[in-house]
């Protein structure tokens, strides 16, 4: 993708996390990008197709960024799993969170034609997905329901913190979201939790 497509994309996330999608419009798209329109429409020909592809690369950002801090934040793939809910904590604590880019653009655009929402619950697959490698390293019998489980409470840390991000407010949301999820967890490994206790508790 050439320069000039990148800074139009960089420029258009800004401007739809500040602003909203359908509140922004292209010109203030290319004023913030610093080019010419004949440009947006060679690269993208719509402003939904750079809707897309900003989405897009949200969600390779993001993705990359989640992954690797859950990696860093704990050694086990069942802490890693909890260790989800720190970064939650991290992206709604900044101070320039105005809410989930995902959640917002689904919001706007709920046709479920529509391309927009289709590359955001692309989004939400592949963060499942990986979830669910997690879980499964772990041990879990069953991986899906327990990925399904944590997204969802991962999205309402993250729909709560934008309705109300006062710290005060979001602290024991975040607080309630984590220990839901450790009891999921725990039970979704009771299983392995026995077998482990197994060979020691027969000695």
């Amino acid at each position: 993708m050439s320069s000039k497509a990148d800074q139009l994309i960089d420029a258009a996330l800004e401007l739809f996390d500040e602003r909203g999608y359908r509140a922004t419009g292209i010109d203030a798209i290319l004023a913030r990008a610093g080019v010419a329109k004949m440009t947006l429409y060679k690269h993208f020909g719509t402003k939904d197709d750079l809707i897309v592809a900003a989405i897009r690369r949200a969600g390779e950002r993001g993705r990359a960024e989640m992954f690797t801090d859950i990696e860093r934040r704990a050694p086990t793939p069942r802490a890693r799993l909890l260790a989800l809910f720190d970064v939650a904590e991290t992206l709604v604590t900044r101070g320039s969170f105005r809410g989930c880019l995902f959640i917002r653009a689904t919001g706007e655009f709920a046709d479920d034609d529509s391309p927009i929402k289709a590359v955001c619950e692309e989004h939400g697959v592949l963060v499942k997905r990986f979830l669910a490698g997690l879980a499964m390293q772990a041990g879990a019998d069953d991986p899906g329901p327990l990925a399904d489980q944590l997204m969802l409470l991962f999205r309402g840390v993250l729909t709560a913190a934008q309705s109300n991000p006062a710290p005060a407010s979001i602290a024991p949301i975040i607080a309630s979201a984590r220990a839901a999820a450790s009891t999921l967890i725990d039970a979704a490994l009771a299983d392995v939790d026995r077998d482990e206790r197994a060979p020691h508790d027969a000695a």
